[in-house]
C-alpha cells in the first residue's frame, strides 16, 4: 500500500502533478509519498496541508424487487 501525504502549493507557486499533468489545487491534495513530492517539500514548492476529509460512501439505491417480499420465487 502506498503512503500518501497532503500538500498544497506554497504561496506564489504553481506545482504540476506528474501523475495528472494538472496544477496542484490551491486547496491541496493527497499525493503519493514519492521522491518527487518529498523534493517539492524540501525545495519549498509545496507545504504540508490538512488531510482531505474522507468522501462519504454512496448508498446503493434499492429497487422494488429488492424489497418486495410478497412474491415467491419457484
Amino acid at each position: 500500500m502506498t503512503t500518501h501525504i497532503s500538500v498544497k502549493p506554497a504561496a506564489g507557486k504553481v506545482v504540476i502533478d506528474p501523475a495528472t499533468r494538472m496544477r496542484l489545487p490551491q486547496t491541496g491534495a493527497d499525493v503519493p509519498e514519492t521522491t518527487y513530492w518529498l523534493r517539492r517539500l524540501a525545495d519549498g514548492d509545496v507545504i504540508k496541508a490538512e488531510p482531505a476529509p474522507p468522501k462519504p460512501k454512496a448508498k446503493r439505491a434499492t429497487s422494488q424487487a429488492d424489497t418486495d417480499t410478497s412474491r415467491s420465487d419457484p
